[in-house]
């Protein structure tokens, strides 16, 4: 008798799904991240078939997952530019201390204490919060630093790195936000930095530059100025006039390195790949004269 009750039972309570919810499931990546806003990957799908996200909602599938769908689905799909996780800190270990911390490596757990053992407020601790949180293992920390690192070829834009950091120095950040964001002076950033008008992290790409790391460097000065070869020669060095070696000898030779690092790239018959925003399908025309322009 018991079989036939649960037979009954079963038809009685019967909930009936749409089809497509299941095939739209199939379709996703199957990461269960989060990312998207929902609680997995079977409800981002019956979001999306009942029209309550888009259905490029999902970060780790990309623009091909979002096609696929939106191809089921009928629908129109408009590429979502990618965003990546970044850290807005650059102190690290050279960050002064306000007393020496031996508790759980935990960044929450450290700032509880009286706000940190950092004296900047803003400063990251580095104990891996955003490491450990992290699904896609793109997240390290520099032994050199003490600064989050973070893989653009493992990172989906999840947002898990970003829900753990308790000072809100982990972002995700889009190629759009990069470069239309203009420095602010209430930034924890180097004298140079904030001078040059190219907005160029001058400290990274010269920290790159002296290990030999050429391309690294060349990619750190292009996310900002793409003009590296004709930087390199008529770039005015205002970042020369704030250089703190002033007042010792002399400031570096900032044109030389952009010019040695441009006529690298040109002389080893390759060219870095950068990332740009989605197509639009509009045009721009650049107004200027020769190189500079």
């Amino acid at each position: 008798m018991q079989p036939l009750f649960l037979g009954i039972a079963a038809r009685v309570f019967y909930v009936e799904e749409d089809p497509r919810v299941a095939a739209v499931t199939d379709l996703l990546p199957g990461a269960n991240c989060g990312g998207c806003g929902q609680a997995g990957c079977s409800a981002a799908a019956e979001a999306m078939v009942n029209g309550k996200i888009e259905v490029n909602s999902c970060v780790v599938g990309g623009t091909e997952t979002a096609e696929a769908i939106g191809e089921y689905l009928g629908y129109d799909v408009t590429g979502a530019e990618p965003t990546l996780a970044c850290s807005s800190c650059e102190g690290g270990y050279r960050a002064a201390r306000k007393f020496d911390y031996s508790g759980l490596r935990d960044c929450r757990a450290a700032l509880q204490l009286y706000h940190g053992f950092l004296r900047c407020e803003n400063g990251c601790l580095g104990l891996g919060s955003c490491v450990r949180a992290c699904k896609f293992s793109a997240i390290t920390i520099n032994p050199d630093s003490g600064l989050p690192i973070f893989d653009p070829e493992r990172c989906v834009g999840c947002g898990s790195c970003v829900e753990v950091c308790p000072k809100g120095i982990v972002k995700l950040v889009g190629e759009t936000t990069k470069i239309l964001h203009w420095n602010q002076y209430t930034q924890c950033l180097s004298p140079c930095r904030q001078r040059c008008p190219a907005q160029i992290n001058i400290p990274k790409y010269l920290g790159h530059a002296r290990r030999g790391e050429y391309a690294a460097a060349l990619r750190a000065i292009k996310d900002n100025n793409p003009l590296a070869v004709a930087t390199g020669r008529v770039c005015p060095e205002l970042c020369a006039t704030e250089c703190r070696r002033t007042i010792n000898d002399d400031p570096l030779a900032i044109n030389s390195i952009k010019r040695f690092l441009s006529d690298w790239e040109r002389n080893s018959g390759t060219r870095l790949a950068m990332p740009v925003a989605a197509d639009t399908g509009k045009k721009v025309a650049v107004v200027g004269g020769a190189r500079p322009g």
